[in-house]
C-alpha cells in the first residue's frame, strides 16, 4: 500500500512528491551533520547527572564545566534507559531519538488537524520545522527537547480526539522532564476533565518521589538547581537562559530579574 499511495503520488503531484523528497534529503544532512559536528553539551550534562543518580552520588551539583543537571529528579528515571550507555553512544543514540521524536510529533499534528498528506502544506510545514533554529540547536547539542516536543503532541492531539487519559500520561511524562509544560494543565482543567488532571499530576510527582527514595540528595534540586536557575548562575558557557538573563536580553530592568 505505501509503495502505491507513492506512486500514486507522484504520478498525481509531482510537485507534493518534490517537496518530500526535499524534506527526506533535508532531514537525513540534518541527521548526519548533528552526528558528525554533535557538541554534546546538554547531552554531556544530562549523562553526567545520570550516571550521578545511578551511582547514588549526589546529582546537583558543579563539575567544573558545562555538566549541571538541571532537570526535575523525576527526569533521572525517564533518561536512566538512554543515558545508562556510554557517553559517545548515548549522545549519538540521542540524536535519532530527537530527529524520531520531533518528526513523530510534526505528522500527529497535521494528521490530528486533519491534514492530507498528498497536499504541499505537510511537507513545507516539515521543512520549516526541520530548517528552525531551535529544531538546528536541539540535533546539535543533544538537547533532549524532541521527546518533550512528542510528549505535547500527544497531549494535544489526544485532546482533540477527547481521548484525555492516554495524554495526560503522555503530559505527565513530560512535566517530569519538563516543568515548563504546566501550563497545558489548564486545558485539564478548563475542560474539567478530573481523572486526567490526577494522572498528568500523579505521574511526575509518584516519579520525582521514587527519584528521592533512591537517591536522597536529589531533593537538592529544589535548593540547587530552581535557585540558579531563576539567578542565572548556571554554568552554561556564554549562554544565560536563565529568566533574568532573558529579561535582560529584552532590555528589562535589572531589578526586575
Amino acid at each position: 500500500m505505501p509503495l502505491e499511495r507513492t506512486r500514486r503520488l507522484l504520478r498525481e503531484s509531482p510537485l507534493v512528491a518534490l517537496l518530500w523528497l526535499t524534506l527526506a534529503a533535508g532531514v537525513a544532512l540534518e541527521v548526519y551533520l548533528s552526528v558528525v559536528n554533535l557538541d554534546p553539551g546538554d547531552a554531556h550534562g544530562v549523562w553526567t547527572g545520570v550516571q550521578a543518580f545511578l551511582r547514588h552520588e549526589p546529582p546537583y551539583r558543579d563539575y567544573g564545566d558545562r555538566t549541571v543537571y538541571a532537570y526535575p529528579p523525576g527526569s533521572f528515571l525517564v533518561f536512566a534507559p538512554l543515558f545508562a550507555l556510554p557517553l559517545g553512544l548515548a549522545t549519538h543514540l540521542m540524536v535519532a531519538v530527537n530527529a524520531l521524536s520531533i518528526a513523530g510529533a510534526v505528522v500527529l499534528l497535521m494528521r490530528a488537524m486533519g491534514w492530507r498528506f498528498d497536499s504541499a502544506l505537510v511537507p513545507l510545514a516539515g521543512i520549516a520545522v526541520a530548517t528552525s533554529a531551535p529544531v538546528w540547536v536541539t540535533m546539535f547539542q543533544g538537547n533532549p527537547n524532541g521527546p518533550m516536543l512528542l510528549a505535547e503532541a500527544v497531549f494535544l492531539a489526544a485532546a482533540l480526539r477527547s481521548r484525555w487519559l492516554p495524554g495526560a500520561l503522555a503530559l505527565g511524562l513530560g512535566l517530569s522532564v519538563k516543568p515548563l509544560l504546566a501550563p497545558l494543565l489548564l486545558l485539564l482543567v478548563l475542560r474539567r476533565r478530573w481523572a486526567a488532571l490526577v494522572v498528568a499530576v500523579v505521574v511526575p510527582a509518584g516519579l520525582a518521589i521514587a527519584a528521592v527514595v533512591l537517591v536522597p540528595t536529589s531533593v537538592k534540586w529544589l535548593t540547587v538547581s530552581i535557585p540558579q536557575l531563576l539567578r542565572g548562575s548556571l554554568n552554561l558557557g556564554n549562554v544565560n537562559s536563565s529568566l533574568a538573563g532573558v529579561l535582560a536580553m529584552f532590555g528589562a530592568p535589572v531589578w526586575v530579574g
